[in-house]
């Protein structure tokens, strides 16, 4: 079994109704990654950058096939095509996170899970 990353952001709340402080953590939805690359993420000076080159390193563009928008069993002829690349999505959605967590207060760190 694997030992793969961990993102997660954490932030101090307050509890309005008890005033009470609190610690409020999520986690991004990483890829599942191999121990070798979990280790060199987490040794990396910017772990940021180390995911998201390995993300990249791991995906290539593919192309699927488009059909009508009113075709929704895809048994007609396609309409055309587009590319697509999977790394570049999760890079897009963990770049999106990252801003989120910046803009909302969280501190992301990186650990083994």
């Amino acid at each position: 079994m694997s030992m793969n990353i961990l993102i997660e952001a954490t932030r101090q709340i307050q509890v309005i109704k008890t005033g009470r402080i609190e610690e409020q953590s999520i986690r991004f939805p990483a890829w599942q990654t191999p121990t070798q690359v979990t280790m060199e993420i987490l040794k990396s000076v910017v772990p940021t950058d180390a995911y998201r080159a390995w993300v990249m390193s791991t995906s290539e563009d593919y192309t699927v096939a488009v059909f009508a928008e009113d075709d929704i069993w895809e048994d007609g002829e396609p309409i055309g095509t587009k590319t697509c690349n999977d790394g570049k999505i999760q890079a897009e959605v963990f770049d999106l996170w990252l801003k989120m967590c910046d803009e909302e207060g969280f501190e992301v760190s990186y650990g083994l899970i």
